[in-house]
């Protein structure tokens, strides 16, 4: 989603999905990577539903090294974008990655491992 390499500190970009229209509850999946080389720079993914304004389901701003994590997060019902947007660090020290996003019906699952927001 974003390498911080080729940029500036503070840039901001951001992956809108398509309109989503829960009748009930929902949970959002997704596989996260967020890796930073110094322990002093501020790098974040937030999450966001659109619908008039934009509503803050998760901000994550810490590293978890060199591996992938599973995300799980509670949606509410009603129809809505889903914003993730990145900010970067310091270029060539804080990297970024969301891949496997997936919107499913029902309350997430309370798995060990897992993040669970509300």
């Amino acid at each position: 989603m974003l390498d911080s390499k080729f940029s500036t500190e503070g840039r901001k970009t951001m992956l809108t999905s398509p309109y989503v229209v829960l009748r009930q509850t929902g949970c959002l999946k997704f596989d996260m990577y967020m890796n930073i080389l110094k322990h002093d720079i501020i790098f974040s993914l937030s999450v966001y539903t659109q619908r008039i304004k934009n509503d803050l389901i998760a901000k994550f701003i810490k590293s978890f090294g060199a591996s992938w994590q599973k995300i799980n997060l509670n949606l509410e019902k009603g129809s809505y974008h889903i914003v993730f947007e990145a900010t970067t660090g310091i270029p060539y020290h804080s990297d970024i990655s969301i891949d496997s996003i997936n919107v499913e019906t029902g309350e997430c699952p309370n798995l060990i491992g897992l993040f669970k927001m509300f």
